[in-house]
């Protein structure tokens, strides 16, 4: 029964661990705050079990730091587990007491040897239960930090305390990379179906789900505005005609990767259907629109393709619309369509081009 209730604290905090990391994931996956907020967590848990330690009795107690420490470094970063450590070193020389310098100490041990084993250890290991425990046991020698104690007092906390951390650290590193492995799976194939959904599986750039979903999380700045262009092939239907339609893929997927190419960071790109793709500039200013619609229909009808030993020549026709105010994707989106039917019924392979300014709308109100 004590046993039980030895193990229900660790078992309760993988469970709070598991769920944190997974909304970590969810929000941090992909972003450059990843290693803070990772490490944040897990300093957090060593903190929160440096407070609340594990008694077995008689006034021996322990915590997981050196776990939840070694996890770090290895489910996370390197600099995951330093952010952990700088807080848990904090937190531990706030705590104070004589145990302090050996505390510190036992915490620099784990996470230098926690970096060891994933450089040195964890490539050559390729099962991943093998590998925890293997983990584990490179993080136990933090338990000779103690010989900072006095001798006698070193030695019984070996004798009673050093045989229970160690079989915490290889039964909760094992159940602690059984967790993460499963979130990261859970998480992978949820990304996964959900760039099958938003994807043009042709061209790799957004469709039109993905590109209402990415517009719709952009930001917006206030300062100039944003726009949207439109545009297509010209000519589509002869190429597919006279070239098949497997060259016609291939001009649809070179137009997007050549045009991808030309475009910064925060633009959201993505094809329509058919030969119609759609870019949307979250911030730009109206005297800009131009010359990037004229750079973009020059980037594509200045340089044919070479597809097959055959040169292919393309043009583009685009309409484009720019906005100071905020307005809805669908709205942008009609306003630039009908510029681009008045650029091919000027004769194609051009931009035209419609501003709305805050006046102007409010005169059409």
């Amino acid at each position: 029964m004590q046993f039980l209730q030895i193990l229900l604290a660790p078992a309760l905090a993988v469970m709070g661990i598991a769920f944190i990391y997974n909304l970590l994931l969810q929000r941090f996956a992909d972003s450059r705050f990843r290693d803070a907020a990772f490490g944040l967590m897990f300093g957090g848990a060593i903190v929160l079990g440096m407070a609340n330690p594990i008694s077995l009795g008689d006034g021996v107690i322990f915590d997981s730091r050196s776990l939840i420490l070694g996890a770090a470094v290895a489910f996370c970063s390197y600099r995951a587990g330093a952010i952990a450590l700088g807080i848990s070193l904090c937190s531990r020389i706030v705590i104070g007491g004589a145990g302090v310098v050996s505390g510190v100490v036992g915490l620099i041990l784990a996470f230098g040897l926690a970096v060891a084993w994933v450089h040195w250890a964890f490539p050559k290991i390729k099962n991943p239960f093998i590998a925890d425990a293997s983990l584990a046991i490179a993080i136990s020698p933090t338990l000779l930090a103690v010989f900072l104690l006095p001798w006698d007092l070193a030695i019984s906390i070996l004798q009673t305390v050093g045989p229970v951390i160690t079989l915490c650290n290889l039964v909760g590193m094992v159940v602690l990379g059984f967790v993460f492995r499963r979130e990261i799976r859970q998480f992978n194939r949820r990304s996964d179906l959900l760039r099958e959904a938003t994807t043009d599986p042709l061209t790799n750039l957004l469709n039109r789900r993905g590109f209402d979903r990415s517009v719709h999380h952009a930001a917006r700045p206030h300062q100039t505005g944003r726009a949207l262009l439109y545009f297509d092939i010209d000519n589509f239907k002869h190429i597919n005609d006279t070239l098949g339609h497997d060259t016609g893929d291939l001009v649809l997927g070179l137009i997007a990767k050549r045009i991808g190419e030309s475009l910064r960071e925060d633009a959201k790109f993505a094809r329509q259907g058919g030969d119609e793709f759609s870019i949307y500039l979250p911030d730009i200013d109206e005297t800009d629109v131009r010359s990037v619609a004229d750079r973009l229909c020059r980037i594509i009808n200045q340089a044919p393709f070479q597809i097959d030993g055959k040169q292919v020549d393309v043009s583009i026709s685009m309409g484009a619309f720019w906005a100071e105010e905020d307005l809805s994707l669908d709205h942008m989106i009609k306003a630039a369509d009908e510029q681009l039917l008045l650029a091919k019924q000027a004769g194609k392979n051009r931009a035209q081009i419609r501003f709305a300014r805050t006046t102007n709308l409010a005169a059409h109100a």
